[in-house]
């Protein structure tokens, strides 16, 4: 699976979750894949990780 954070817009059937001044759009189909709970880490020797409670999704992720 491929991972991406972008500055975008939402989509029509995007689920729309606001987290500490934040809101973050997933869409449909990427839900199905990284469940109910979501965790973004920052570690500046790594970047960004993007985890469930089940595994790590991604690692060193760049935001656009």
């Amino acid at each position: 699976m491929d991972i991406q954070l972008a500055l975008d817009e939402p989509r029509p059937n995007d689920k729309i979750i606001n987290v500490a001044h934040l809101t973050f759009f997933i869409d449909r189909f990427t839900q199905r894949y990284i469940g109910e709970k979501l965790t973004l880490d920052f570690d500046p020797a790594q970047g960004f990780r993007l985890s469930n409670p089940n595994e790590i999704l991604c690692q060193g992720i760049t935001i656009y």
